[in-house]
């Protein structure tokens, strides 16, 4: 068996140079109560970055915290997700909370000497490891998952720790300038979320007092996307119409990295899920849960997944860009939670977004709102083209580390 490639890297299994663990189940008595510590859930993993706004605690009992705390270097691994390009997205855990703990939907992969932990998690979320993690993920009615044996049995190839410290310093100037140009647009979010509380107030103490209304009487069309059989993996094509999944539907952004089509003689047959430029298109599970964006004018048509609302707003009454504002802001999250349901999946229906009732300003201050968001959206495009550049490059670049193809080692 060779146990090395090309380049005289070494071919290892995730077993071979990892401790693998799985976490807390989280049950009625792990309600926290006098043993109360921080604990991680999936959505708090993303890929390559950790979202640790919003923290939720568990009760530890004796021995466990010994056993399950993290520590700085270990590698959070996503168990399950409904689609098989998130299973298996992980992060690397950097030590900023103390004492903090694990769910069971998330696996530790805790490296030994052998591997540099900030190398092993370019590595895991790089294509060629993300292309093995779909290939062994199990379906079960529609959710892809992973076990500890699995991500044991996952082969890597590694080069000397040296050449692991010099491809991470690389990637990781690399991406230094992702995240400053991430910031800059970031900062112009902050900012309309500023103007859109200065103009109309915080929906859930409606300060102006503004008329309210559910969420269903604003629209013209508000449509969940089809469920079951009707839309499945095995009907995505490499090209077509194009279908909104919930990793499209960012806060306030159109995600557009992640494409699935299906053929148009498919979507012949679901025509009643059409989505158009300007319908805002709600992510209804995951997190944060409920987040909107608006279709934009380069997809003409579209088809909207289940758990993914389309609603076109009736333009006498509201305009897209303040309804989809209005869906983002942290509040409307605590007004919808009532209307939640779930224990480890929470998601709000269709038919309970529906009756969601918000505050709507006169039509008039809406369209100098979207008149100000729109002059923000001139300044923020330079900075989002400069974005999807840098992470083209930083693909080519982390693609070429992986095959040991950066330096000539020729002459070595």
């Amino acid at each position: 068996m060779n146990n090395s490639t090309g380049c005289g890297w070494d071919i290892v299994t995730v077993g071979d140079i990892a401790d693998v663990q799985g976490g807390i189940q989280k049950q009625p008595i792990r309600r926290p109560v006098k043993n109360r510590y921080p604990f991680l859930r999936v959505g708090n993993v993303g890929r390559g970055n950790l979202h640790l706004q919003e923290i939720h605690e568990v009760e530890l009992f004796d021995g466990e915290l010994a056993k399950l705390r993290l520590q700085s270097g270990d590698l959070l691994v996503v168990e399950g997700n409904g689609s098989p390009d998130e299973v298996g997205r992980a992060a690397m855990w950097r030590n900023k909370i103390e004492n903090c703990v694990y769910q069971n939907h998330l696996i530790r992969v805790r490296p030994r000497g052998r591997i540099v932990p900030e190398f092993l998690e370019f590595l895991w979320n790089s294509e060629a490891t993300v292309s093995q993690l779909r290939q062994i993920a199990t379906t079960t009615s529609g959710l892809h998952t992973l076990s500890a044996s699995k991500i044991r049995a996952i082969k890597l190839a590694i080069p000397s720790l040296d050449q692991q410290r010099n491809i991470v310093a690389v990637l990781n100037s690399m991406q230094l300038l992702r995240t400053q140009r991430r910031k800059a647009i970031s900062l112009l979010n902050d900012l309309a979320n500023s103007i859109f509380l200065d103009m109309f107030g915080d929906p859930a103490t409606n300060p102006y007092d503004w008329p309210t209304r559910n969420l269903g009487s604003l629209a013209i069309v508000f449509s969940d996307g089809p469920y079951g059989s009707n839309l499945k993996s095995s009907h995505y094509v490499e090209s077509g119409i194009r279908v909104v999944r919930l990793q499209n539907i960012g806060v306030g952004t159109f995600v557009d990295n992640d494409r699935a089509f299906i053929t148009p003689e498919h979507f012949s047959l679901l025509k009643k899920h059409t989505c158009l430029p300007d319908d805002i298109l709600v992510a209804t599970l995951g997190d944060p849960n409920i987040r909107a964006c608006i279709q934009p004018q380069s997809i003409p048509v579209a088809l909207n997944k289940a758990d993914c609302v389309q609603i076109r707003v009736n333009p006498e009454l509201a305009s897209a860009t303040f309804l989809c504002a209005l869906l983002n802001q942290s509040s409307i999250k605590a007004m919808a939670q009532p209307l939640m349901l779930g224990q480890t999946r929470i998601r709000i229906s269709m038919g309970r977004l529906r009756t969601l009732e918000v505050p709507v300003p006169p039509r008039d201050l809406q369209r100098q709102f979207s008149a100000r968001i729109e002059a923000l959206s001139t300044l923020s495009v330079p900075h989002h083209l400069h974005v999807a550049e840098l992470d083209a490059l930083f693909a080519s670049v982390r693609y070429r580390a992986f095959r040991g193809e950066l330096w000539d080692t020729s002459a070595a």
